[in-house]
């Protein structure tokens, strides 16, 4: 919960989960990037501090000047693929709610 209330990390960048086990990536392939993006945020934060309708919020501020597809994924070949950060905004941020 500390994580969730702290920002960024110690060394200035972003906090990662030591597993993305708690991803129920079942679910996600079917949703738009919008939705994927709250399932994912739903799956990792907790429920005490992010209940999902602000999760819900949060992303779409977040997101609401991106394209609505999201940052362009492009299979190279069979064993890589790359985000083309190229295209406008990055898909990577960093900032306070």
């Amino acid at each position: 919960m500390q994580v969730a209330l702290s920002g960024l990390a110690p060394d200035g960048g972003l906090f990662l989960p030591n597993s993305f086990d708690a991803i129920n990536t079942d679910r996600l392939v079917q949703l738009n990037f919008i939705d994927r993006a709250c399932r994912i945020l739903e799956d990792l934060l907790p429920r005490q501090i992010f209940p999902n309708f602000v999760i819900e919020e949060i992303v779409n501020k977040a997101y609401k000047d991106f394209p609505v597809e999201g940052t362009p994924i492009v299979r190279i070949n069979d064993q890589l693929v790359v985000a083309e950060l190229f295209h406008g905004p990055s898909g990577s941020f960093k900032g306070t709610i």
